[in-house]
């Protein structure tokens, strides 16, 4: 069951570091993107299956969707239709590749389908929020 009247937070830091020297040379935060939600809900390694998967969005629109694949030998795409209905897909990741979308519920954007087409049987981690 999805946790309910929350406020959901992306917390990410993007760093480069130059490694003969060990100067930093990028240290960008993206901010705490932190939004009223109504629902959240996270799965640490949920199973998927060779081919096409159906992720259940069980608030009806995700506004927030965060995808690791987690499996050291597939790869994966993230599969979604748009709240206006055109489907859209992101590039494939493969053994520790992040997707992610993060924004308000308030606004009129958002998802209503997403499956995973995966290479084989194997775990990712999933965080769908709204």
């Amino acid at each position: 069951m999805p946790l309910t009247d929350l406020t959901n937070t992306l917390t990410a830091n993007i760093t480069v570091t130059e490694q003969s020297t060990g100067n930093v040379i990028v240290n960008r935060g993206i901010g705490n993107l932190a939004f009223s939600s109504d629902y959240g809900q996270f799965w640490s390694y949920y199973p998927v299956t060779t081919g096409g998967n159906v992720i259940l969005i069980t608030g009806g629109l995700a506004k927030q969707i965060y995808v690791k694949n987690i499996d050291p030998a597939i790869h994966i795409n993230v599969n979604l239709t748009a709240l206006a209905g055109a489907t859209t897909a992101s590039a494939a990741l493969y053994p520790g590749g992040v997707w992610m979308t993060w924004s308000d519920p308030a606004l009129a954007d958002g998802y209503t389908n997403f499956s995973i087409t995966s290479s084989g049987v194997g775990v990712v981690e999933i965080f769908i929020g709204g």
